[in-house]
């Protein structure tokens, strides 16, 4: 069985392996991305007795346009999965969190990537503390109701897919849907 990197960067990394199947067949060269481990995460705020939802609208590169997304990012060395959905929560939203509710793992994409995502809500603190933004990060924190989030998730303005499932998660585990 061989193994072969195609392309090592910063965020992936592309290999061709030989893979062999339960049923004794073998694939040859099979492609397979390598991506580091992440957390996904539903911040949460109460304002005035009502929950309001943050998302994150931020340009994305790839796809030369804006998206609408829940924070969310790579683990550090040797940091745990909920540190990690902290100290997102807290670049991207600008938020403290209070307390955190594991929704479960996710895989991607797993017929060509071994990246697992951690998918959290996180209950936070009201006040925002602005977080420095360098040249490649373009985003903005954008506040909305769950009916709204409803609404956005039925007429597909929410579109970027790890938000649309994590969405799902946390408005059924809250009963909203």
């Amino acid at each position: 069985m061989t193994n072969r990197v195609v392309y090592r960067g910063k965020a992936i990394k592309l290999e061709e392996k030989d893979i062999e199947f339960p049923n004794g067949g073998i694939s040859r060269s099979f492609p397979v991305v390598t991506h580091e481990n992440g957390v996904i995460v539903v911040p949460i705020i109460q304002s005035h007795n009502e929950s309001k939802i943050v998302l994150i609208r931020q340009w994305r590169p790839a796809m030369r346009s804006y998206f609408l997304e829940v924070p969310g990012g790579g683990i550090l060395n040797g940091e745990s999965i909920e540190d990690a959905a902290r100290r997102e929560v807290l670049e991207e939203a600008g938020l403290v969190v209070d307390s955190l509710v594991h929704l479960g793992k996710v895989f991607p994409a797993p017929g060509w990537d071994v990246e697992s995502q951690d998918h959290f809500i996180a209950f936070c603190r009201s006040e925002v503390y602005e977080q420095p933004q360098d040249d490649s990060a373009i985003m903005d924190r954008v506040n909305i109701s769950i009916d709204e989030a409803i609404k956005m998730l039925e007429s597909r303005e929410i579109s970027d897919l790890k938000t649309r499932c994590i969405l799902y998660d946390a408005l059924h585990f809250l009963k909203k849907i």
